[in-house]
């Protein structure tokens, strides 16, 4: 049997540090000479030597007392006798890859044997039972010799039983990714760092999957040649090509979310406005003509202005009108409204009854139609994503008579939906004509970011906003919000209905 590494150690001292390096380095598929006992049949000496010259590796095992008996030799000293002084000799005559593995507080003596001098230039890593993974790895650096593979069936022709060369396959990825060879999991592979990995001769299959996304994949089929190779790896490629498919897919998915949403109820149609999800500055404040929102009619519940981030949703192009009111609740039901006609909004509606409302629309629809939370209905009234920027006082302009029915312009009473001019997105009367019931609970705002805020978890009274043909035009603006108990029911509140996503 050839023997790939040679250890060399002291009984006393090396043994147990050297037995456990034996363990791990046969269980790696290295070869190794270790113990002496499996030397004693035939020549002792001649035995020995032949596992040294053949070896590649010539481990040394450095105790702290190691060397004391050859630096300081006692009178009845014969170096000829000392097997581990004679072990490290012929190895360093044959020059081979010495390897010293220094135990703690262990070190070469300064006054080493003339036949030993060039020994302490052979540096290696300190052993470390802490640190052990980190030292065996390092260790197995040092190493010329490589594991003994086993063939894999598909390598060689049945019953053939031949010598393979092995050789070193140096893989290199541009993308830390999981390496697999022939299905067997390897270590895995660092961002522009070389993997050596020997193999014999032959083919193999390769996968390479990255770390950061399984999807990025790269499976070859690798014929090793009988030399040291290397095989640079690009998943960066496959990456790239998986990012260009998922826009390509992602603008797809936004111009189909783009187009309104059109549900048919009883010979209705309730037409629902996409609003792309984003981040904006909700709230007022007086205080800072240069901050978020300036608004020098603000009101203290207005802020903090704060951050919000909501996902995108469809919101009803108009309010509620009492057409469909009637077509989900049936002829039958009670028109709960003050002023009466299909195209306005109905009215007098608790937020209690909304909630029955929506709930026998999902079932009539099989949607999931909600209220808005308060902060869906100020994003979609600043203009959503693409023009929340503009800073309109009310939804969609700077002048209140363009976009809203109010106590400067109603006469007191509701008007028809779709009357005044829509906002950037294409909703009618978020200002004026009704107050709108949202879902959240009224509480004052935190000074935090949030993301789908959806308010506490209860409360007293339910949030309302945009004003009313009641209302001034300062009660008008995105901003202004107030508060009324679940169970009022008022000629001045509707509600507006949103569809997820």
């Amino acid at each position: 049997m050839v023997y790939d590494i040679f250890i060399s150690y002291r009984r006393k001292g090396g043994f147990f540090v050297a037995n456990h390096l034996n363990d791990l380095l046969v269980r790696d598929k290295y070869t190794v000479s270790f113990d002496i006992d499996n030397l004693r049949e035939g020549d002792f000496d001649e035995n020995l030597y032949r596992r040294i010259k053949e070896c590649r590796d010539f481990l040394v095992i450095v105790d702290e007392h190691a060397f004391d008996r050859m630096v300081n030799p006692a009178p009845d000293y014969d170096p000829e006798t000392d097997w581990m002084r004679k072990e490290i000799v012929y190895a360093l005559k044959l020059e081979k890859n010495i390897i010293s593995v220094f135990l703690p507080d262990a070190s070469y003596p300064k006054n080493m044997p003339a036949d030993l001098e060039k020994l302490d230039k052979k540096n290696g890593p300190t052993y470390s039972e802490k640190y052990f993974k980190d030292f065996y790895n390092t260790l197995k650096e040092f190493l010329h010799s490589v594991p003994r593979i086993v063939q894999h069936p598909i390598h060689a022709p049945q019953g053939v039983n031949s010598v393979r060369t092995i050789a070193n396959l140096k893989v290199k990825a541009d993308m830390d990714c999981y390496f697999y060879v022939d299905g067997e999991e390897q270590e895995k592979l660092k961002a522009g760092r070389i993997r050596k990995l020997p193999l014999e001769e032959g083919q193999y299959e390769l996968d390479f999957v990255s770390v950061e996304n399984e999807s990025d994949r790269l499976v070859m089929t690798f014929e090793m040649p009988t030399r040291d190779t290397v095989l640079p790896v690009s998943l960066a490629e496959k990456k790239q090509r998986r990012l260009e498919k998922e826009a390509v897919e992602q603008e797809a998915k936004r111009k189909a979310f783009l187009q309104d949403r059109i549900i048919p109820v009883r010979g209705l149609s309730i037409v629902m406005k996409p609003i792309e999800g984003g981040t904006f500055w909700m709230g007022a404040q007086k205080t800072d003509p240069y901050g978020q929102n300036f608004d020098d009619e603000a009101y203290d519940k207005e802020n903090p202005v704060h951050s919000v981030t909501v996902n995108s949703f469809y919101m009803g192009e108009t309010i509620v009108t009492q057409a469909l009111w009637k077509a989900v609740m049936g002829d039958k039901s009670k028109n709960p409204s003050f002023f009466e006609g299909d195209n306005l909004p109905v009215e007098g509606v608790s937020w209690n009854d909304c909630i029955g409302f929506i709930r026998k629309l999902n079932r009539m629809t099989g949607k999931n139609f909600r209220l808005p939370t308060e902060a869906e209905w100020e994003y979609a009234a600043r203009g959503g994503y693409q023009s929340n920027d503009n800073g309109y006082k009310y939804p969609g302009s700077d002048t209140i008579d363009d976009v809203a029915w109010y106590d400067g312009n109603s006469r007191y009473k509701t008007h028809a939906v779709k009357m005044k001019s829509p906002n950037e997105l294409g909703i009618y009367d978020m200002s004026g004509n009704v107050w709108e019931w949202c879902q959240d609970w009224y509480d004052i705002y935190d000074n935090v970011s949030e993301t789908n805020p959806k308010g506490p978890s209860s409360g007293v009274h339910h949030v309302l906003r945009g004003g009313s043909y009641g209302s001034s035009a300062s009660e008008s603006r995105v901003s202004y919000r107030v508060n009324s108990p679940s169970g009022l029911r008022s000629g001045y509140v509707g509600f507006r209905l949103v569809l997820p996503r």
